[in-house]
């Protein structure tokens, strides 16, 4: 059983690093649309957009890794959101963890991550 286990494991992080984005998307909530895409070319981008704010899309990206079943995403600095408030303990379901001021990692076999409060669902 353990080995079945860590080849499912093996399996996904090896399909996980394909040439498909990874994606979550919000949905079914009246807050915000929040889309958080990891490209095969270790890039990623959040978008964010608040229904009851004004303001412009905001988009937030950096770059991502593995390690230890865990991506770990490290916004560019000069855009980089509040993290504690876009992944806020108090909505964590477990799947991630605020590493630093830019760094945030989750497990690579997230169905879901609760952004800003909101679950948001893998594509």
């Amino acid at each position: 059983m353990k080995k079945l286990a860590i080849l499912l494991s093996v399996l996904f992080v090896f399909t996980s690093c394909s040439n498909q984005p990874v994606e979550f998307e919000c949905v079914g909530n009246s807050l915000a649309d929040i889309k958080l895409i990891l490209q095969p070319n270790k890039a990623f981008k959040v978008e964010f957009q608040a229904f009851e704010i004004d303001e412009e899309k905001l988009n937030f990206t950096g770059e991502w890794t593995i390690k230890e079943n865990f991506y770990e995403l490290t916004f560019n600095q000069e855009k980089a959101p509040d993290l504690q408030a876009l992944f806020d303990k108090n909505y964590d379901n477990g799947s991630f963890e605020v590493l630093d001021k830019r760094r945030v990692k989750f497990k690579t076999d997230s169905r879901e991550l609760i952004i800003w409060g909101i679950p948001c669902e893998r594509k």
